[in-house]
């Protein structure tokens, strides 16, 4: 699920990611209660979105590599549709690749926007507007998916998207990829209870903002102890794990090629197999 040149290509972190989401999705779906898996889990979506973030700049069409990802999301939606605990149909959530596709746009979007300040050509501006409205009509269909009840949009959702901006335009500043990182993932945490909040509200807009906003400066100091184990909402941050791989693994010592098929192949594969193993279990 990466676009590196093929001979540039090193697919060692292509098969850690492959592998540990294979890992949480055998425990998704046959072991909810082994966290262990979940956890293991985590190390995924960061590394795809990290091959996404480099491998933008050394793709030999990004036109065809974009078409490629849109292909294989629409073929991997249908037995991502059934990928639950129940085998129940929930067509409303897209899978992964559709936020890798979007990911990649972004960051040609934000690119073509930047040459666009720098031309300093007024005419050119009524493209960067039209290109930052593109990012954020994406946006917010996504979470207005959400609070209209249609299902949750792409996985991983604005996060997903952010994350893999980090990647890209930190790629080569350690510190400032971590910050940012941390920021976003404990950024996202609280996102996430204040919009579960949000829904179980029934008072007024004002009133259930300033109710919302002391439950969950409450929740600092009340729950302190699942923020620091990483649990509940802030059970994401456990993926940070995922950059001891990124830079470790990410060598010339390391070396592995695959398939460039193999990937796109892999996920619609690997659930149709989880989902067809646990109907013969049902």
């Amino acid at each position: 699920m990466e676009a590196v040149d093929k001979k540039e290509r090193n697919d060692v972190l292509k098969v850690i990611a492959m592998v540990t989401m294979l890992i949480d999705h055998i425990g998704y779906i046959f072991f909810p209660n082994m966290m262990i898996l979940r956890t293991i889990g985590r190390i995924a979506f960061p590394i795809f979105a990290y091959l996404i973030g480099i491998g933008y700049e050394h793709t030999s069409s990004l036109k065809k590599y974009m078409v490629r990802l849109f292909i294989f999301a629409m073929i991997t939606q249908l037995p991502y549709s059934f990928f639950n605990k129940n085998l129940s149909y929930e067509p409303y959530q897209l899978n992964i690749l559709f936020t890798l596709l979007v990911g990649v746009l972004f960051i040609h979007l934000i690119n073509k926007n930047i040459e666009i300040v720098k031309t300093k050509i007024f005419i050119n501006y009524i493209k960067l507007i039209l290109n930052t409205g593109v990012m954020f009509f994406i946006l917010y269909m996504n979470e207005y998916s959400k609070f209209v009840g249609l299902g949750r949009g792409l996985e991983y959702g604005w996060y997903g998207i952010a994350l893999i901006l980090i990647f890209y335009y930190t790629k080569n500043n350690t510190l400032f990829l971590i910050l940012n990182y941390s920021i976003l993932t404990f950024a996202h945490a609280f996102y996430n209870i204040f919009f579960s909040l949000i829904q179980r509200s029934q008072a007024s807009a004002i009133d259930y903002f300033i109710n919302n906003w002391q439950l969950i400066t409450g929740y600092i100091f009340s729950d302190t102890k699942e923020i620091l184990t990483l649990n509940s909402y802030f059970f994401q941050g456990r993926s940070i794990m995922s950059l001891y791989f990124i830079k470790f693994f990410n060598k010339e010592k390391f070396y592995l090629r695959l398939n460039p098929w193999v990937g796109y192949i892999f996920y619609p594969g690997h659930m149709s197999l989880l989902i067809f193993i646990r109907f013969l279990m049902k």
